[in-house]
Protein backbone atom coordinates (compact mmCIF):
# COMPACT_ATOMS: atom_id res chain seq x y z
CA UNK A 1 0.00 0.00 0.00
CA UNK A 2 1.08 4.40 -0.76
CA UNK A 3 2.24 5.87 1.71
CA UNK A 4 -0.10 9.08 2.65
CA UNK A 5 0.69 12.11 1.33
CA UNK A 6 -0.48 15.59 2.17
CA UNK A 7 -2.14 17.86 -0.78
CA UNK A 8 -0.19 20.84 -0.66
CA UNK A 9 -3.55 22.81 -1.48
CA UNK A 10 -5.59 21.46 0.97
CA UNK A 11 -3.85 19.27 3.17
CA UNK A 12 -5.83 16.26 2.39
CA UNK A 13 -4.53 12.87 2.71
CA UNK A 14 -3.32 11.43 -0.43
CA UNK A 15 -1.68 8.01 -1.70
CA UNK A 16 1.64 8.54 -3.10
CA UNK A 17 0.84 7.70 -6.55
CA UNK A 18 -1.99 10.86 -6.94
CA UNK A 19 -2.08 12.93 -9.68
CA UNK A 20 -4.71 14.72 -8.33
CA UNK A 21 -6.21 15.89 -5.08
CA UNK A 22 -9.79 13.87 -5.14
CA UNK A 23 -11.11 16.81 -2.43
CA UNK A 24 -9.86 20.13 -4.04
CA UNK A 25 -8.93 18.59 -7.79
CA UNK A 26 -5.61 21.00 -7.30
CA UNK A 27 -2.23 18.73 -9.03
CA UNK A 28 0.11 17.31 -6.96
CA UNK A 29 3.79 17.61 -7.48
CA UNK A 30 5.84 14.54 -8.02
CA UNK A 31 8.69 15.27 -5.11
CA UNK A 32 12.22 13.77 -5.15
CA UNK A 33 12.56 10.20 -2.62
CA UNK A 34 14.63 12.49 -0.16
CA UNK A 35 11.82 15.18 0.25
CA UNK A 36 8.69 12.26 0.61
CA UNK A 37 6.97 13.39 3.77
CA UNK A 38 8.38 16.76 4.13
CA UNK A 39 6.05 19.61 3.10
CA UNK A 40 7.12 21.77 -0.01
CA UNK A 41 6.44 25.13 0.24
CA UNK A 42 8.80 28.29 0.07
CA UNK A 43 11.49 27.49 2.18
CA UNK A 44 12.05 24.18 -0.29
CA UNK A 45 12.83 26.82 -3.14
CA UNK A 46 14.61 30.10 -2.62
CA UNK A 47 17.09 31.17 -0.25
CA UNK A 48 19.85 30.55 2.78
CA UNK A 49 19.56 29.83 5.77
CA UNK A 50 21.92 28.28 9.24
CA UNK A 51 24.12 30.19 11.50
CA UNK A 52 26.03 31.21 8.83
CA UNK A 53 23.77 33.44 7.30
CA UNK A 54 22.71 34.82 10.78
CA UNK A 55 25.93 35.55 11.41
CA UNK A 56 26.71 37.48 8.42
CA UNK A 57 23.34 39.46 8.99
CA UNK A 58 24.00 40.45 12.27
CA UNK A 59 28.04 40.97 10.71
CA UNK A 60 26.98 43.12 8.15
CA UNK A 61 24.54 45.39 10.04
CA UNK A 62 26.64 45.38 12.79
CA UNK A 63 29.71 47.18 10.48
CA UNK A 64 27.19 49.82 8.76
CA UNK A 65 26.17 50.43 12.24
CA UNK A 66 29.34 51.22 13.61
CA UNK A 67 30.13 53.03 10.33
CA UNK A 68 27.69 55.83 10.65
CA UNK A 69 28.87 56.36 13.83
CA UNK A 70 32.91 56.91 12.77
CA UNK A 71 30.53 59.37 10.78
CA UNK A 72 28.38 60.60 12.90
CA UNK A 73 28.70 64.65 14.40
CA UNK A 74 28.23 64.25 18.30
CA UNK A 75 28.02 67.38 18.78
CA UNK A 76 25.22 68.50 16.15
CA UNK A 77 23.65 65.13 15.66
CA UNK A 78 22.53 63.52 12.37
CA UNK A 79 25.17 64.23 10.17
CA UNK A 80 23.90 63.39 6.89
CA UNK A 81 26.56 61.21 5.75
CA UNK A 82 25.95 58.84 8.74
CA UNK A 83 21.81 59.63 8.57
CA UNK A 84 21.95 58.05 4.70
CA UNK A 85 24.08 54.96 6.39
CA UNK A 86 21.70 54.00 8.93
CA UNK A 87 18.53 54.90 7.00
CA UNK A 88 19.66 54.26 3.71
CA UNK A 89 22.59 51.41 3.87
CA UNK A 90 20.61 49.11 6.91
CA UNK A 91 17.35 49.08 5.47
CA UNK A 92 18.58 47.82 1.82
CA UNK A 93 21.01 45.43 3.70
CA UNK A 94 18.01 44.27 6.15
CA UNK A 95 15.89 44.32 2.59
CA UNK A 96 18.76 41.73 0.84
CA UNK A 97 18.99 39.65 3.79
CA UNK A 98 15.34 39.15 4.34
CA UNK A 99 14.72 38.90 0.44
CA UNK A 100 17.18 35.85 0.72
CA UNK A 101 16.52 34.28 4.28
CA UNK A 102 15.29 30.73 4.62
CA UNK A 103 14.99 30.28 8.12
CA UNK A 104 12.90 27.98 10.42
CA UNK A 105 12.90 30.93 12.57
CA UNK A 106 9.72 32.99 12.51
CA UNK A 107 10.97 35.65 9.75
CA UNK A 108 9.20 38.53 11.99
CA UNK A 109 11.07 37.94 14.96
CA UNK A 110 14.52 38.16 13.37
CA UNK A 111 13.45 41.56 11.82
CA UNK A 112 11.96 42.87 15.20
CA UNK A 113 14.88 41.74 17.30
CA UNK A 114 17.55 43.51 14.99
CA UNK A 115 15.26 46.81 14.51
CA UNK A 116 14.65 47.16 18.60
CA UNK A 117 18.63 46.33 19.02
CA UNK A 118 19.53 48.99 16.78
CA UNK A 119 17.05 51.41 19.01
CA UNK A 120 18.38 50.23 22.13
CA UNK A 121 21.73 50.61 21.21
CA UNK A 122 21.51 53.97 19.35
CA UNK A 123 19.79 55.23 22.43
CA UNK A 124 22.50 53.64 25.10
CA UNK A 125 25.42 55.20 22.83
CA UNK A 126 23.93 58.11 22.79
CA UNK A 127 23.54 58.60 26.54
CA UNK A 128 27.13 57.69 27.06
CA UNK A 129 28.47 60.76 24.91
CA UNK A 130 25.67 62.83 26.21
CA UNK A 131 25.35 61.83 29.57
CA UNK A 132 21.41 62.00 28.96
CA UNK A 133 18.64 61.42 26.63
CA UNK A 134 15.82 63.62 25.35
CA UNK A 135 12.87 63.23 22.89
CA UNK A 136 15.01 64.38 19.34
CA UNK A 137 17.45 61.38 20.82
CA UNK A 138 14.90 59.34 21.01
CA UNK A 139 13.37 60.31 18.05
CA UNK A 140 16.58 59.53 16.05
CA UNK A 141 16.99 55.81 17.33
CA UNK A 142 13.80 55.16 16.73
CA UNK A 143 13.78 56.44 12.70
CA UNK A 144 17.10 54.21 12.82
CA UNK A 145 14.99 51.45 13.76
CA UNK A 146 11.92 51.79 12.04
CA UNK A 147 13.33 52.10 8.56
CA UNK A 148 15.49 48.87 9.32
CA UNK A 149 12.38 46.97 10.49
CA UNK A 150 10.62 48.62 6.94
CA UNK A 151 13.57 47.75 4.79
CA UNK A 152 13.31 43.93 6.87
CA UNK A 153 9.14 43.86 6.20
CA UNK A 154 9.61 45.13 2.35
CA UNK A 155 12.59 42.22 1.79
CA UNK A 156 9.66 39.66 3.11
CA UNK A 157 7.12 41.12 1.08
CA UNK A 158 9.18 40.89 -2.34
CA UNK A 159 10.28 36.95 -1.17
CA UNK A 160 6.35 36.21 -0.56
CA UNK A 161 5.77 36.99 -4.02
CA UNK A 162 8.82 35.68 -6.01
CA UNK A 163 8.49 32.28 -3.83
CA UNK A 164 4.73 33.19 -4.85
CA UNK A 165 5.30 33.00 -8.60
CA UNK A 166 7.73 30.14 -8.86
CA UNK A 167 5.01 27.48 -6.64
CA UNK A 168 2.41 28.80 -9.40
CA UNK A 169 5.08 27.82 -12.18
CA UNK A 170 5.89 24.54 -10.58
CA UNK A 171 2.62 23.83 -10.42
CA UNK A 172 1.80 24.90 -14.25
CA UNK A 173 4.28 23.10 -15.26
CA UNK A 174 3.94 19.73 -13.90
CA UNK A 175 -0.13 20.53 -14.12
Amino acid sequence: MATALECDNCGASLRRDAVHCVYCGSSVVPRAASQIGRPANDKDQFGFSGWLYHLSTLGAIAALYALGWLLEDTRYWLNTRAFIVWTGAIPAVMFLFALLRRSEVVPILLGLGISLALTVSHCVVMVLIRGNLNDDMLGIAAIIGGSAMLGWIAGGLVRHRICKGLSRRTAHQTG
